[in-house]
């Protein structure tokens, strides 16, 4: 929709000139200012930033015109004037179009710029940018900018190409520069105050190649405006330009003949490109990545920052800068952040600012050069939110070279998503094997030995100390008794041969000899009765045909479960009963056999003998453990990849298999607290 008392308001032009003639003009000649006169200070300076024109616009509460009126003081009232008045262009500015939907508050206008000095190429403008300044209720206290907000109430732009610090109201107001073109000022007919927003979004005005905008021609763009319903629409505005003497005057061709320094200082293009899922698990991480254009080159990024104070406290630096490629038009540069939800934000959209520094500083206006982009990073509702206690598992340390030859032991919690290194062991040959959680969830313990011939079992305290409970046997596997008091071992005198049962304390004292088996003992594993204890009965652990177990305490008798040709291993109780019963799992090789490479995992009734449950892949799946409600199974796999990570799965409904570890890792031997 036109309207005709707009056009009635633009017969004051567009005041927008040439860097150099608005130069001149404001350096006090009296006349017309001479465009090839220059003084030498403004020529060299660096970043090359300046003011073309500047109003406050304003749109009355009836929304039937746009008021563009003139920002001036004394001083810029004056040479505002003499463009207005002298300049050969009373029309550079032009409205072709207004559509206003009263019912969404927004306002969309096409905006034609025309350069006002046909044939003049040596003032050929770069990275001209058209600023629209307003109010901004959403302030990055990190980065200490305030940028306006269309959900907080605030006149914004809808369409930006970007944002920008430059000629905000609130950093540059009278008498701040060096020449009033370095400055803004409000006069009499301005809308009354200021505006708070000081990183502002703009739209280009320029065309390939070097982002220039070339003398006489015209750009048209479209730009979206969002408004509060019930609140009058102000805003101002403002037009930046960079501009560098040509190299070849007259100008022949605009890709060599003018300076790289002709060229914004700053990044343009900055775009996201994608970021992985971040959830409302407290403590979750995610990362970001964003690509820039940077017509100096990328050696000239001095910083890339990011802040979400709805997320997390505090700016965060990127942690990979990555050259992609150059084009004519500068370097292509890919930035890479990473990130904490830090609060255990619910799931929802969250604003997020970046900022590109440039490492030269703008000699009139100080630290300036930024490129911004406002963005939302969205968080999602955890996969696993009904899943409550710890696990310990086993995984190479972050700095081994070794892969997983030499596992420590991590622990993760399912309430905060954060896994935590409990032990530092370097180097190959230290083995682990079977991390366990006490029910109470203050302790574990692991097997562990610097040779696969001589093993230990270690206990730690979770935020306290740990302590070996030493034999001169071999205790190669341990679990905890459900007493919270006590601790049982298979223990033999040479690896792979522990036909022993043995009950201690957590100190290691009051050793006693429970039960001896006719094989070697793995993977023992109290059931929550105290009564009856599961495990692998086998001469190796390799050998392709080792059974399950049962020993019953009160009886002092074995035996064999769910018999079958194959290798049966890693028997996990429930910690409470599920449907009367306490089930067991435990992983296979039973349906692959002779193939003693792919395992399954079985949940099994043993009151009944009925399966449960038999979850099969093209990998192996391996170390069951049950969740502390029953209903779920963690466990390690490397499905569809070259890692072994661990999964959780909800056998009980049949629901969702989660994957809960991603780091190309050897993630393995993985135990589910019971959180009594």
């Amino acid at each position: 929709m036109f309207y005709s008392r707009l056009s009635q308001q633009l017969s004051f032009s567009l005041l927008l000139a040439v860097v150099v003639l608005l130069s001149g003009a404001c350096a006090g000649s009296n006349g017309i200012a001479d465009p090839i006169t220059l003084p030498t200070r403004i020529e060299n300076q660096g970043s090359h930033h300046y003011l073309w024109g500047y109003w406050n616009c304003f749109i009355p509460e009836s929304l039937d015109t746009i008021e563009f009126v003139p920002a001036r003081s004394s001083q810029f009232h004056f040479n505002a004037r003499r463009f207005a008045e002298y300049l050969p262009c009373n029309d550079c500015l032009q409205l072709e179009s207004v559509t206003v939907n009263t019912g969404l508050g927004t306002l969309s206008a096409e905006i034609q710029i025309t350069h006002p000095f046909p044939g003049l190429d040596r003032y050929t403008g770069f990275n001209v940018r058209a600023i629209v300044i307003s109010n901004g209720s959403r302030y990055f206290p990190g980065l200490d900018a305030t940028v306006p907000d269309a959900g907080l109430g605030d006149f914004t732009l809808e369409n930006p190409e970007g944002f920008t610090r430059l000629w905000n109201t609130v950093e540059f107001p009278e008498g701040s520069g060096l020449f009033p073109i370095l400055e803004y000022s409000e006069g009499n007919l301005a809308s009354p105050g200021g505006f708070t927003g000081t990183v502002n979004p703009f739209i280009s005005f320029f065309q390939m190649p070097r982002n220039h905008f070339p003398a006489g021609q015209s750009i048209t763009k479209v730009f979206k405006f969002k408004y509060p319903l019930l609140d009058d629409a102000k805003f101002g505005y403002a037009i930046d330009v960079s501009w560098e003497p040509p190299i070849a005057d007259p100008p022949v061709n605009i890709q060599d003949d003018f300076p790289v320094s002709a060229n914004a200082a700053e990044a343009l293009g900055l775009c996201w490109v994608g970021n992985d899922a971040l959830t409302d698990v407290l403590g979750d991480q995610g990362s970001s990545y964003f690509e820039v254009l940077d017509y100096q080159g990328w050696e000239t990024i001095a910083a890339a920052e990011i802040e979400c104070p709805g997320l997390w406290t505090g700016v965060v630096s990127t942690y990979w800068l990555e050259y992609m490629w150059t084009i004519p038009d500068g370097d292509i540069v890919r930035l890479h952040f990473n990130y904490t939800n830090e609060f255990g934000a619910p799931s929802g959209q969250y604003k997020v600012l970046v900022r590109i520094k440039d490492n030269v500083q703008n000699p009139w206006l100080g630290d300036i050069n930024h490129a911004y982009i406002l963005h939302y990073l969205e968080v999602e509702e955890s996969l696993i939110p009904q899943f409550t206690g710890k696990a310990v598992f086993l995984a190479p340390g972050p700095e081994d070279p070794w892969g997983h030859s030499a596992q420590n032991v991590f622990e993760y919690d399912f309430e905060t998503g954060i896994e935590t290194l409990l032990t530092s062991f370097m180097g190959l040959g230290y083995l682990f094997h079977e991390p366990r959680i006490n029910p109470a969830a203050t302790h574990h313990l692991h097997c562990a030995g610097p040779t696969p011939y001589y093993r230990n079992v270690v206990m730690y305290e979770f935020g306290g100390s740990s302590w070996t409970i030493t034999t001169d046997e071999v205790d190669d596997y341990a679990d905890f008794h459900p007493d919270g008091l006590h601790v049982i071992t298979a223990s033999g005198t040479v690896w792979g041969d522990t036909p022993n049962l043995y009950t201690m304390t957590y100190d290691g004292s009051d050793r006693t000899l429970l039960a001896t088996a006719t094989e070697s003992i793995s993977n023992p594993m109290w059931c929550p009765d105290a009564n009856r204890i599961a495990m692998t009965l086998g001469p190796d652990a390799y050998d392709g045909n080792s059974e399950l177990y049962i020993y019953n305490v009160t009886d002092d008798e074995f035996t064999e479960i769910m018999a079958a040709d194959g290798f049966d291993q890693h028997p996990s109780w429930s910690g409470v009963q599920v449907d009367g019963a306490y089930l067991l799992a435990f992983d296979s090789t039973r349906d692959h056999f002779p193939n003693t490479t792919i395992s399954d995992v079985y949940i099994v009734n043993p009151e009944t003998g009925e399966v449960l449950l038999h979850l099969s892949s093209e990998t192996s799946m391996e170390h069951p453990a049950f969740s502390p409600d029953g209903k779920s199974i963690l466990f390690s796999a490397s499905i569809g990849e070259n890692d072994t990570e661990l999964y959780v799965y909800e056998w009980y409904t049949d629901g969702d298999t989660v994957k809960i570890t991603d780091d190309e890792t050897y993630d393995t031997s993985p135990h589910w607290s019971w959180n009594w």
